[in-house]
């Protein structure tokens, strides 16, 4: 077996525990609530076997992430962003038309405001004329 087929399986055990985790399942209970044999699972989580490009697909779509999550390697931070432009998207898209444009408009803002103080710390010096 090649060290880079049992990474790929760590980090797809990794991830399917720490999503059953979150969710307060075991591979059992997972196992059933997806129609997939108990054994096959628990090679998955035991880094034995790597799912199948369909499984992988089925099991994103039940944790409510994408397919990457499950096949890359965990990052937190990736996490927090992705959820916080999850919750972005999702307000964003109940709003009317014109509160949309708002929020565009005060993003915008915000984006120029922070831009403004970055380049204020780039130069901090004050330059002032001569009498």
């Amino acid at each position: 077996m090649k060290t880079k087929d049992l990474g790929n399986k760590r980090i797809m055990s990794n991830n399917i525990k720490r999503h059953l985790a979150q969710r307060g399942l075991n591979v059992k209970d997972f196992s059933t609530e997806m129609d997939f044999k108990y054994t096959t699972v628990l090679d998955w989580v035991n880094a034995k076997t790597y799912p199948r490009i369909d499984k992988i697909e089925l099991m994103a779509r039940y944790f409510g992430v994408d397919k990457s999550d499950l096949v890359e390697e965990y990052n937190p931070i990736k996490e927090k962003q992705s959820t916080t432009k999850q919750i972005l998207d999702n307000v964003f898209s109940k709003l009317e038309t014109n509160r949309q444009d708002k929020v565009v408009s005060y993003a915008q803002s915000e984006l120029e405001e922070q831009n403004k103080e970055n380049l204020i710390q780039l130069f901090p010096y004050n330059v002032q004329e001569k009498c």
